[in-house]
């Protein structure tokens, strides 16, 4: 083969190549066109969801699959095995921040579900465990507890939940090792924490909820647990727990936003460092997602669109940097793209929403109406975190001018 022909067929291969990449991975963005009316109203169209799949006793339907046309609405005992107590945390802390938002109808059904908690919460010395009284008790439910209740707090302005946020908040601060790791689980026969168990998640929620208490209490110590959570995330917990794909930590991120507003504090150059990279994924995974938009062509060459927990969970984690960069001013820099992203992935949100005529053709239009649909099925942590998402990017929007268009 001639020198001639090899170069001819490396340079039609890499064009082929790189046509395949641009047609099938790096599309170009379809930002759908967005309003603060848009936003407030997919968001209280999620609320209202909660209200009518919320059960007698507090806890929330936990999913509904359109396909089979059923739900699982069998009254649950205290912990069943299919009930999930840290997604129940998670719901009652995204109505919380919906009702600090002026969706005032949230904090109704929010505290229901906080009775529903602090039912299943019980005292172990000065600290309060959420959780079975035997077996391992998971601290992400306590932490979203805390973090649910702060809100509910300074929305409110009242304080008679106090003794459980400073209850939960030592019971989490004991689950902090000295390197800044978090202990996933706690031992309720053995009252101590499970050495040597860790979450990708729970690490970043612990420190969110003991960020806030510290916001909320500047005088109980919760600082220096947080401080060395925060440095554990940013320097050392991806070789400690490595994750593959590295982790868009969302929970990390409302932390991080947290501590940069305490009075007088700054966020550390590798905490800023470690925001940076997190921007860069939540905005990978915002742009992959948007060619997806039902009835656009290029959605015939990918898979079909994500869960509406982990697209909330990009949006809730690239809202809460947001908060970041309005705060600390070596960050300034990603303000354009980081406001860019958030209104397209609004925008995208308030479109794959299910609405009350679409409704209308599902076999429980209650459970589906406000919902957010994946292979035919939605579950109670998918209008969680699209709500959790929905009320804070309104403050984005409010910005700027509605976006919209190709580009």
């Amino acid at each position: 083969m001639s020198v001639r022909r090899r170069v001819w067929i490396g340079v039609t291969t890499w064009v082929v190549t790189l046509a395949v990449v641009r047609v099938g991975i790096a599309l170009p963005e379809t930002c759908p066109p967005v309003s603060v009316a848009d936003v407030r109203a997919a968001a209280a169209e999620a609320v209202a969801w909660f209200e009518r799949n919320q059960h007698l006793a507090g806890d929330y339907v936990y999913l509904y699959d359109a396909e089979a046309g059923a739900d699982d609405d069998a009254a649950t005992p205290a912990f069943p095995d299919d009930y999930n107590q840290v997604r129940h945390a998670g719901v009652t802390m995204s109505l919380y921040q919906a009702a600090a938002a002026g969706h005032e109808p949230a904090l109704e059904t929010a505290d229901r579900g906080t009775a529903w908690a602090l039912q299943r919460t019980w005292e172990d010395g000065d600290r309060l465990v959420y959780g079975p009284t035997s077996g391992r008790v998971s601290v992400g439910s306590a932490a979203l507890v805390v973090a649910g209740l702060v809100e509910r707090r300074e929305h409110t302005d009242e304080t008679h939940h106090d003794d459980v946020l400073l209850g939960m908040g030592r019971f989490l601060a004991d689950q902090v090792e000295d390197r800044g790791s978090v202990l996933a689980y706690y031992d309720a026969d053995d009252r101590q924490p499970v050495p040597d168990t860790y979450s990708i998640f729970f690490t970043g929620e612990v420190m969110w909820a003991l960020a806030r208490l510290h916001t909320t209490f500047p005088d109980a110590g919760f600082d220096a647990p947080t401080e060395r959570i925060g440095r554990y995330i940013a320097t050392e917990r991806d070789d400690a727990e490595p994750a593959f794909p590295p982790l868009p930590d969302h929970w990390g991120s409302y932390a991080y936003a947290e501590v940069a507003g305490w009075p007088g504090h700054r966020l550390g150059e590798v905490e800023v460092a470690y925001a940076r990279r997190l921007a860069a994924l939540f905005g990978t995974a915002i742009r992959s997602e948007l060619p997806l938009r039902e009835g656009s062509w290029q959605s015939w060459t990918r898979p079909g669109p994500s869960r509406a927990a982990g697209v909330g969970t990009t949006g809730e984690g690239l809202t809460a940097l947001w908060r970041a960069v309005q705060r600390d001013e070596r960050l300034a820099d990603l303000d354009a793209d980081v406001t860019e992203r958030l209104r397209c992935l609004a925008g995208l949100m308030v479109e794959r929403q299910v609405e009350t005529d679409e409704a209308a053709a599902f076999s429980h239009p209650d459970a589906a109406r406000g919902a957010w649909f994946a292979s035919g099925e939605v579950r109670m942590d998918d209008i969680q975190h699209a709500l959790s998402f929905l009320v804070a990017v309104e403050e984005v929007i409010l910005r700027g001018a509605p976006s919209g268009g190709d580009r």
